[in-house]
């Protein structure tokens, strides 16, 4: 199989999909946008497409393009750019699932935006038969491009480029990706203050199993709105995967919802700390894991979502021995991130506890949105 995209090539392309709105002639912009990076493949003469966010805002969401060197012979790359005018995607509360083209439950958002974009795509690829096609994508289109590679697998061989991306989908299509695409084509980068990654909450999931990806530091401890440009991922980047300066992903020992809140409860700075989320975001997926709530989830479907998250912990945690103590922990920590002051113990109610997870929800897509807004 032929190498993949160098980090900095593979950045400079998800760059490059921007380019394409609102230019008169947005396969050449892009194709200039791309500097010497356009030598791989052969942009200017590539396929736009267009796609749809919003109130049924259609624009140009990136491009098709064939390579022109020999090390790119019959490879393929469709970069998609996020979204910079509105983000619907981010405040729906209910965080709405729709059904894959291959039949997985994920986010209905990125599901319409990819609907829209393949059909244009397998158009682009008719008659070209190629032996790699290369999908890439920051923000909205990374996880956009995430669904699209799925579909493009029984077309060719597929490695899958995200930067700052959301989370696409549960883990039953996460796993079933990682296992169709191979975990060693899947490279997700994010900086570690970066808001937009950290959205939509459990039950989805990122791209490859397991949470892996290379994972770069932000600008300070607190979730930042500039760790999502663009700019600031191809400052970190390098000419290969493998020297990328990543943080290590810190594995819990003992893998118990205790332990992650005995972590939580000793970083010193807790509002909006980015590393304080992660630990919250960590445990609630524990729990409801725990709790078979990723299962029931999927059955009661899209505008129950929110209702039973809080619904399973506060019965979940009724049920297990020392569960109040623990539900206590968790709503301390919530609290703490969301800079709500905390006396003594909290009545905890499945209505309060799902007012306080869509506080907590409320907020980081509120921040995820400021962040997309300063893209370009």
């Amino acid at each position: 199989m032929a190498a993949e995209l160098s980090p900095i090539n593979s950045c400079r392309i998800a760059d490059s999909a921007y380019a394409t709105l609102n230019a008169p002639n947005p396969a050449i912009a892009a194709a200039r946008s791309l500097a010497e990076a356009a030598e791989l493949f052969d942009v200017a003469a590539g396929t736009v497409f267009t796609g749809t966010t919003g109130p049924e805002v259609k624009s140009n969401f990136g491009y098709v393009a064939h390579g022109k060197t020999a090390a790119r012979q019959g490879e393929v790359v469709v970069a998609v750019r996020g979204t910079v005018t509105g983000a619907d995607w981010l405040t729906d509360a209910h965080m709405s699932t729709a059904r894959s083209a291959t039949g997985y439950p994920v986010h209905s958002g990125f599901n319409q935006l990819a609907n829209a974009i393949l059909p244009q795509v397998r158009t682009a690829l008719t008659g070209r038969n190629p032996s790699i096609i290369h999908v890439v994508g920051h923000s909205l289109g990374g996880a956009a491009a995430t669904l699209i590679a799925d579909s493009l697998r029984s077309m060719a061989d597929v490695k899958l480029y995200t930067y700052g991306a959301p989370r696409a989908s549960y883990k039953i299509h996460v796993d079933y990706l990682t296992q169709r695409l191979g975990r060693d084509n899947i490279f997700r980068a994010y900086h570690d203050t970066d808001p937009v990654p950290m959205v939509p909450i459990f039950p989805y999931v990122h791209a490859p199993a397991g949470g892996s990806g290379y994972l770069m530091r932000g600008s300070g401890a607190v979730i930042s709105f500039g760790a999502h440009s663009l700019s600031l991922y191809q400052r970190n980047v390098t000419d290969s995967w493998s020297s990328i300066p990543t943080l290590q992903h810190r594995r819990f020992s003992l893998d118990t919802v205790d332990d992650v809140l005995q972590m939580a409860s000793a970083i010193p700075t807790g509002y909006l700390s980015a590393q304080l989320m992660r630990l919250i975001v960590r445990a609630l997926g524990m729990i409801l894991s725990g709790l078979g709530g990723a299962a029931g989830l999927v059955a009661l479907g899209a505008a129950t979502v929110l209702d039973q998250i809080a619904y399973a912990i506060t019965i979940g945690f009724g049920a297990m021995t020392s569960g109040m103590e623990l539900m206590q922990r968790l709503v301390a920590q919530i609290m703490r991130w969301l800079g709500i002051a905390v006396s003594g113990t909290v009545n905890i109610t499945t209505s309060f506890l799902r007012w306080l997870l869509s506080k907590m929800f409320a907020t980081i897509a509120q921040m995820a949105a400021s962040a997309i807004h300063r893209v370009v």
